[in-house]
């Protein structure tokens, strides 16, 4: 087994399989410290932002959010990962924490990615996974890659239900009640869906009220950084933390916040990776103590 970088605490194996011009790398994840399962990634596109992230360093993308995330997770909660792309954080939550997951990815050819790494690491019994693009109405989109060097950015685009390549485009309001989710944990939004995070809570408005969700959501642009820290906001959210330059922004209701914010600032000084630094993680302590302080005083 080869051991990651001395701050990493996940170790690694890989087997090759297939043609030399067809190779096919299996990448299997272990923690050191015995608290993860066994995690699986086949590596078929190793120019791939995420799979060459896995690849190169051994561990997950985007560790330092999933630490946190996982954290503040208790037993029998539900995580919902939106735009889960090859399964990155859908696998690091089942692994971690067993919560039940459930996995939406519109891209056909993540969608299988996905799959098949859920077979791989034997997670068929904790994730259900669904080819289908979330919104905020019923439709039919097709999703399409920007980049060949990023799947994850993959778009969509609405069209008909005759097109081959088309998926369902749903509500998370409508999933969630059809399906009749019962829990007694938590409920975990992740949103990562390349332009469409602000019609996706727009989107599950009722699920935000009943359920008072943790949301981890990306934004991609200017406009839905404020749109995104305003929406949430008036239903009584702050922004907890925020991480990486996309942002990604971790919202908690502000009467959950004493909850979580210890779990935040705890497993941010010891998840820092070295392109987190502990001054970076000593200013954002210091904003997210400000935002709740702002937030509270907004919301009275």
């Amino acid at each position: 087994m080869a051991q990651t970088q001395a701050q990493s605490p996940v170790g690694a194996h890989q087997e090759t399989n297939g043609k030399m011009s067809n190779n096919k790398v299996k990448i299997t994840l272990t923690d050191l410290n015995d608290d993860l399962s066994p995690v699986t990634f086949e590596i078929d596109k190793p120019t791939d932002l995420i799979q060459a992230k896995i690849s190169s360093t051994n561990d997950f993308y985007e560790r330092p959010l999933l630490d946190i995330v996982g954290s503040i997770t208790p037993a029998d909660s539900v995580f919902l990962d939106v735009g889960a792309n090859i399964g990155n954080h859908t696998l690091f939550m089942a692994a971690k924490t067993r919560a039940k997951v459930l996995s939406f990815e519109p891209n056909k050819d993540n969608f299988g990615r996905l799959i098949k790494n859920i077979e791989l690491s034997k997670m068929t019994g904790s994730v259900e996974a669904f080819n289908v693009a979330v919104g905020k109405q019923a439709g039919v989109v097709r999703s399409i890659f920007s980049s060949q060097k990023n799947t994850g950015g993959a778009k969509v685009q609405s069209t008909n239900k005759d097109d081959e390549l088309g998926v369902p485009l749903i509500k998370i309001d409508d999933f969630l009640k059809k399906i009749k989710l019962k829990f007694t944990g938590k409920l975990i939004i992740k949103i990562d869906v390349e332009g469409m995070e602000v019609e996706v809570i727009e989107g599950m408005t009722s699920t935000i009220e009943e359920y008072q969700p943790i949301i981890v959501c990306e934004a991609s642009s200017d406009k839905n950084i404020v749109l995104l820290r305003n929406i949430p906001m008036k239903r009584g959210y702050i922004v907890a933390a925020s991480f990486f330059k996309s942002p990604t922004f971790l919202m908690v209701h502000k009467d959950n916040a004493s909850s979580v914010f210890p779990h935040i600032l705890e497993h941010s000084w010891s998840s820092a990776r070295s392109y987190v630094s502990y001054c970076e993680l000593s200013k954002m302590k210091v904003r997210a103590q400000k935002a709740i302080a702002d937030a509270a005083e907004i919301l009275k």
